[in-house]
């Protein structure tokens, strides 16, 4: 492989770039779909606010189809994510107002806390909604497409690809990949898909 620093010679290659795939392998970016994922937290909660909000130390994620997930972490403070601008869903350091709100629709009683951080990454969507192991060639697989769940799938994923390399065998099903069709337009799709969710999520109360 030709990198920016010169040849690389090794036995296996592995691509676990995942919603940074970019063009790294030819026609790998046209199975997934990158999306932002934001998050924020506020500042640490008071021990009043902890016993009413999420006592019992959930960690919640939503079904609906813009869905938010959250939490409360190890610092007491309530940590909300989820999509980031319909517009431009690549962009990994939007606005989280919305997030803000639907925390304090949720919680009334976050309407006076203060929010401390905000972050964001991007997620990879794959056509089917699943994990995908690519066969790219001899001796070269690819592991993406968590679909914004990636801190236990990509773990699995780490499993199957090591399972691979020592020869073993791979109980997961090893495919060619499922493109998006209409790739190119895949940011008009994304915008698509989040409005209208946003709408019907609302019909469905």
């Amino acid at each position: 492989m030709i990198t920016p620093n010169g040849k690389a010679n090794a036995p296996h290659l592995l691509i676990c770039t995942n919603g940074y795939s970019g063009d790294l392998w030819p026609d790998l970016n046209q199975n997934l779909v990158p999306v932002a994922s934001l998050q924020t937290a506020t500042e640490p909660l008071s021990d009043d606010l902890l016993k009413q909000i999420l006592p019992k130390g959930y960690q919640v994620s939503e079904t609906r189809r813009t869905m938010t997930y959250f939490r409360i972490d190890e610092g007491g403070r309530f940590q909300i994510g989820g999509r980031g601008c319909p517009f431009n869903a690549t962009r990994q350091h939007a606005d989280t107002t919305h997030l803000k709100t639907e925390a304090i629709r949720m919680y009334p009683e976050l309407a006076d806390v203060g929010w401390e951080f905000e972050w964001g990454g991007l997620v990879a969507i794959t056509k089917t909604h699943m994990p995908h192991l690519l066969k790219l060639d001899h001796n070269a697989h690819a592991g993406f497409g968590y679909n914004g769940r990636g801190i236990a799938m990509a773990t699995r994923m780490g499993q199957q690809l090591a399972h691979l390399v020592l020869g073993e065998d791979v109980p997961m099903e090893q495919t060619s990949g499922a493109p998006f069709i209409f790739h190119s337009f895949r940011n008009i799709g994304s915008a698509w898909h989040m409005i209208t969710g946003n709408v019907l999520d609302r019909f469905d109360g």
